[in-house]
């Protein structure tokens, strides 16, 4: 396809740039709306940490093996965001692991970047 380009897995238009160096003169619109351009210019250092703002919130209940309940990560998805974006990668960070890398970032933090998509059944309730 002439004119357009992958980007997560949807066709986006090429459109110029001027304000910005020649090297990075061409912004991608996602076709939803959002310029992918200015999301890449987002700094997290100049922002507040996640978990720091009220009324955000992102949690993931998991139910992980026998004989253990589901555990609801509410607190821990936030800290890692904010670990994640306030401690740039490096190579030695990384540890491989079946199906993808694990980083760890102490205090008993780790997240795991997988090769392919993880794909789970899931259900969504606002109430259990």
């Amino acid at each position: 396809m002439s004119g357009s380009s992958g980007l997560n897995g949807r066709s986006g238009s090429r459109k110029k740039n001027s304000s910005k160096a020649s090297s990075q003169n061409q912004s991608f619109s996602s076709g939803n709306g959002i310029d992918v351009a200015k999301e890449a210019d987002f700094s997290p250092a100049q922002t507040k940490p996640l978990a720091t703002l009220r009324g955000r919130s992102a949690h993931i209940t998991l139910g992980s093996a026998y004989g253990f309940g589901a555990r609801e990560t509410n607190f821990d998805v936030l800290r890692l965001c904010d670990m994640e974006a306030g401690r740039p990668a490096v190579a030695g960070d990384f540890m491989p692991v079946t199906g993808g890398m694990a980083r760890y970032f102490g205090d008993g933090v780790c997240c795991v970047y997988f090769y392919q998509p993880l794909l789970v059944h899931t259900i969504f309730s606002g109430f259990y």
